[in-house]
């Protein structure tokens, strides 16, 4: 299946760690073998728990991590809590990296070129 598609696939599914591994997320966006994708999750963490993570794969996807994070802090209205919302907040920034992908694919394409 195509990349794009299996994007797609992903976002239907909703991106929570209860529907979709991390190992899938990194192998799909960063083009990685099953064996790469897991140690990429062993140095950086899992972008579906960890917010830090998820920047750290929209930069390696070629996108602004910060942007995604500061982008999904505004969507999400996740500044003002107390509640750690952390996987929260992870599983949504992955989300928009997702969408940014299928909507900038020329720019995802240039970090892996």
């Amino acid at each position: 299946m195509p990349s794009h598609d299996r994007i797609r696939l992903l976002i239907s599914l909703g991106i929570t760690p209860e529907t979709v591994l991390a190992e899938s997320i990194v192998e799909i966006i960063l083009r990685k073998s099953p064996e790469d994708s897991a140690r990429w999750l062993t140095l950086y963490g899992d972008p579906l728990t960890d917010p830090i993570s998820s920047v750290l794969l929209a930069c390696n996807a070629g996108f602004d991590g910060s942007a995604i994070l500061k982008s999904t802090l505004e969507i999400k209205d996740l500044l003002d809590t107390t509640v750690d919302k952390r996987s929260i907040l992870a599983s949504a920034m992955v989300e928009l990296l997702l969408k940014s992908i299928l909507s900038f694919p020329d720019i995802w394409d240039a970090a892996f070129s």
